[in-house]
């Protein structure tokens, strides 16, 4: 209930993202933007409070202006921001202050909660000048003193709180947001899924995860250390975040960053080039949203990474299941690599071996049987099962190894909307699906 009420405060308040996912970049060209507004990535912000390239901003890519920090340029950034404002009234919000408990070494604009107090309710007029959400200051975790008052704030409560105090000794009420901004670098998925419920239901807000990916600064953590492992991370945490009703949008860090060392996190190969795309990239800007709306119908070929829920997102890493078998991590999704597809399908699920799972959207016009043909690739034979809606199962195949190749289910389905469900179990090692087609 929760979850929903702030699902439902956001759209009352009358603002929208136009998609959860967005992306954090410097400088975006005409490229580089072209790519962007035919996927699924559909915000974007700069850390400034304004946009010089004039193609960046309205319904394909929204732009979101930022305050950065106070200081000496406190009030060139306000104006900036506020010219944009006042030239672009499809605008929707304003970001706050970034990662204030942080010193300018480390991306932060080290700013007290006193001196944040007292610019902030400058942020909340210009908000309401303009009729725009107001994001809050960026929170993270701490873990330097800050010129100000010398004091270190660890926690992201811990600044925040002693902010709202100084601002109510200043102004009799606290301060005004309508999102709370979060910045999470953790390696994997279940603690950023933590951190983004935890602090929204702490401060009551629905969240924006205005910086993430995988870059954790424990070095026993691994996924950030190879490509595979933050494209695994990465597909992981955009599942969870879409499914999450606590977090309104996410934006990756970052569009141009280190393609070919750690922590293998650019959406892009070169910046201001030709709007090349890494591998990460790709991923990124093509992943599924589990968008429910969405209903294949008899006829179709169905991207198999086109689900609405799967296994790829799995809270139990690590651990061992009933049958004493380690769910290990999932490669999750990567870049179709069936010639007979690649030209229609972008990507394919990997690893989905034993107790994975992927659940899909259909509607049937007409009670039938159906032939159910799934493409796959395994190098054992594997076990495919087929159900509907949870219930029994309809249909399995016992389908044996090989490259690309096809197996075939019999289903009797019904009139109507289903969820079917393709499950895959046995010993097999390399598991891939690419697509299926109900005909």
């Amino acid at each position: 209930m929760f979850a929903l009420t702030l699902a439902l405060s956001a759209v009352f308040a009358g603002f929208s993202l136009p998609a959860k996912r967005g992306l954090c970049y410097n400088d975006l060209n005409s490229a580089e933007l072209s790519q962007l507004k035919k996927s699924g990535v559909r915000w974007g912000y700069n850390w400034a409070g304004s946009e010089e390239n004039p193609e960046i901003g309205g319904d394909d890519f929204a732009f979101m202006p930022m305050i950065w920090g106070g200081g000496k340029d406190f009030e060139e950034m306000y104006e900036r921001a506020e010219k944009y404002l006042a030239s672009h009234p499809e605008a929707e919000f304003l970001l706050g202050f970034n990662e204030p408990m942080m010193k300018n070494q480390y991306g932060g604009c080290d700013l007290t909660p006193g001196e944040a107090a007292v610019l902030w309710v400058r942020l909340e007029n210009l908000a309401e000048k303009y009729k725009v959400a107001l994001v809050s200051p960026a929170l993270t975790w701490g873990f330097e003193p800050l010129t100000g008052d010398g004091k270190i704030y660890g926690a992201p409560e811990e600044w925040m709180n002693a902010w709202f105090s100084e601002f109510e000794t200043l102004y009799g009420r606290k301060p005004r947001f309508d999102y709370l901004a979060l910045h999470s670098y953790m390696d994997y998925p279940s603690a950023v899924v933590w951190f983004c419920n935890h602090y929204s239901e702490y401060f009551q807000k629905p969240v924006l995860l205005t910086e993430f990916c995988a870059w954790d600064s424990d070095q026993n953590q691994t996924p950030h250390k190879s490509l595979q492992g933050q494209i695994s991370s990465m597909t992981q945490k955009l599942e969870a975040l879409e499914a999450n009703e606590n977090v309104a949008g996410y934006a990756w860090f970052m569009s141009h960053a280190a393609v070919d060392k750690v922590p293998f996190n650019s959406i892009f190969k070169e910046k201001g080039a030709d709007g090349a795309l890494t591998e990460l990239g790709k991923i990124y800007l093509t992943q599924c949203s589990l968008d429910k709306n969405r209903r294949f119908t008899a006829g179709e070929v169905i991207p198999a990474y086109c689900y609405v829920s799967s296994s790829n997102y799995n809270t139990t890493v690590g651990e061992k299941g009933e049958d004493g078998v380690r769910f290990n991590t999932p490669l999750g999704l990567a870049l179709n690599t069936d010639k007979k597809t690649e030209k229609t399908i972008a990507l394919e699920i990997g690893d989905f071996t034993s107790r994975r799972f992927a659940d899909y959207q259909v509607r049937i016009e007409e009670t039938k049987s159906y032939r159910l043909t799934l493409r796959y690739q395994a190098d054992k034979e594997q076990q495919f099962f087929v159900s509907a809606d949870g219930k029994e199962i309809l249909h399995s195949v016992l389908a044996p190894a090989g490259k690309w190749k096809e197996a075939a289910f019999t289903l009797q389905l019904e009139e109507g909307e289903h969820i079917i469900q393709l499950k895959s179990l046995g010993n097999a090692k390399n598991v891939k699906i690419v697509s299926f087609s109900l005909k």
